[in-house]
């Protein structure tokens, strides 16, 4: 294995895991974009509540949404650890191959090591910005949770 190859794998495995375990930290940490602190636009009067009930029915309901919000954000950790993983071998595969195929035609100074490492950099690098966007899936799925519950206590929700 060539020098870039083995310095691809050892920062793609440090990133990966800190972006995984990453994901549950930021759901909870996240100020005014979860679950604890979404307020839906109510319509008390046709939902016949008082403010009392519903700052207190809302209270109720952001405690379910955050629990579940955690849940998915942990599913959300685990599915871009394995997406990246994916991504980065078959980057891997793809770049040495690559090399391969260039040396077969006559490119003597290619490495198919540097290029497996820049597959693995290049694969791995895809699956973690595609775990940047599940936190704002999760983040909605929160706010989704936070209005179902009101509309379950029957108040008329304008949500996301």
């Amino acid at each position: 294995m060539t020098n870039i190859f083995t310095k691809s794998i050892l920062l793609c495995s440090a990133l990966s895991l800190v972006a995984c375990g990453n994901a549950t930290n930021k759901v909870a940490g996240s100020v005014g974009t979860g679950a604890d602190q979404y307020t839906p636009a109510v319509d008390l009067q046709v939902s016949k509540k008082s403010e009392a009930q519903y700052a207190g029915d809302l209270a109720q309901c952001r405690q379910i949404a955050v629990l579940r919000q955690a849940s998915e954000a942990d599913r959300a950790g685990q599915r871009t650890l394995t997406n990246t993983i994916g991504s980065g071998a078959v980057g891997a595969v793809d770049g040495y191959a690559f090399g391969k195929s260039l040396k077969s035609i006559g490119a003597s100074n290619i490495d198919s090591g540097d290029l497996a490492g820049i597959g693995l950099a290049v694969g791995v690098a895809g699956g973690l910005l595609g775990g940047l966007f599940s936190t704002n899936k999760v983040n909605d799925e929160g706010k989704r949770t936070v209005d179902a519950c009101l509309e379950n206590r029957g108040y008329v929700v304008y949500g996301i």
